[in-house]
C-alpha cells in the first residue's frame, strides 16, 4: 500500500500525489503552506522540530535514535545523501516511527506492532 511519496530532492508528498511539504537545500522543513515545520542538520543528521528542540537524529549507518538516544529504527543502505528522503519520510508521513504519539499516515492491522505486518493508508 502506498502511504506517500519522498523524491531524493526532499520533495514530499500524499497516496494521492499531493504535495505535504519538503526538505529544501538549508535543511529547512516547510509544509504544504510554506510554513516551518523544522529543521534538518544536513552534515549531523540531527532532525528538529519547528521549536528547535531535537526530534531525533539519523547516524551515518542508518541508526534512528529518539531525542532520548533510544533505537527506533534503522534504514537499511543508508548514506547521507539520502538524508532528506529519510527525513522528509519521518516528517511527513511517519513521525509515530520515532514517538508513538505523534502523527503518522502508516497505520499497522491490530496485533501487528511498527515493522510488522503491512501499513495502510490512515483514512
Amino acid at each position: 500500500v502506498r502511504v506517500g511519496f519522498v523524491n531524493p530532492d526532499g520533495t514530499c508528498g500524499d497516496h494521492n500525489e499531493d504535495y505535504m511539504g519538503e526538505i529544501n537545500d538549508d535543511g529547512q522543513v516547510v509544509d504544504h503552506n510554506d510554513e516551518t515545520v523544522g529543521y534538518v542538520d544536513l552534515g549531523s543528521g540531527i532532525l528538529k522540530g519547528a521549536n528547535d528542540a531535537t526530534f531525533c537524529e539519523i547516524d551515518g549507518s542508518g541508526n534512528l535514535k529518539d531525542n532520548l538516544s533510544c533505537n527506533c529504527a534503522v534504514f537499511e543502505g543508508f548514506t547521507y545523501k539520502d538524508l532528506k528522503t529519510a527525513a522528509g519520510y519521518i516528517f511527513f508521513l511517519d513521525q509515530a516511527l520515532v514517538d508513538p504519539k505523534l502523527p503518522s499516515l502508516v497505520v499497522y492491522k491490530e496485533g501487528e506492532g511498527e515493522g510488522e505486518g503491512e501499513g495502510e493508508v490512515a483514512e
